[in-house]
């Protein structure tokens, strides 16, 4: 990999990264994580693909092969989405986690107006 494309990656991950505002920082670390493993699992098969078909590695390829590798990793982002839309993704995702605990956690305890109905006597 290049060092563009490691700059490219990198610029969307920060982009991604700035769409999770307000999520647990240990959570970005982890979305980030899974992300760039993601990409880099992506590119991999990609570059395993392109050695099977022409029998040669693509390690030092210049010209041609560099191209085809920055257009395969545009690829791979454009298949991920805008980071903007895939850090709402997993912003939705958290919240309905958090929206589905709570629900249990009434569903145990009933509605605060129940308990304190039930708990006061209260009228």
């Amino acid at each position: 990999m290049t060092d563009t494309e490691q700059e490219k990656i990198d610029a969307y991950l920060r982009r991604v990264t700035a769409g999770l505002r307000g999520m647990p920082a240990e959570q970005v670390r982890e979305i980030v994580a899974e992300l760039r493993s993601h990409i880099s699992d992506k590119l991999m098969l990609s570059d395993k693909m392109g050695a099977d078909e022409s029998g040669t590695d693509k390690t030092g390829a210049t010209g041609a092969t560099r191209a085809q590798g920055a257009a395969e990793l545009e690829s791979v982002l454009a298949k991920l989405g805008e980071p903007a839309k895939l850090a709402a993704m997993y912003l939705i995702e958290e919240l309905q986690a958090r929206a589905g605990e709570a629900g249990r956690a009434r569903l145990r305890w009933g509605s605060p107006g129940d308990w304190h109905s039930s708990c006061f006597n209260c009228m």
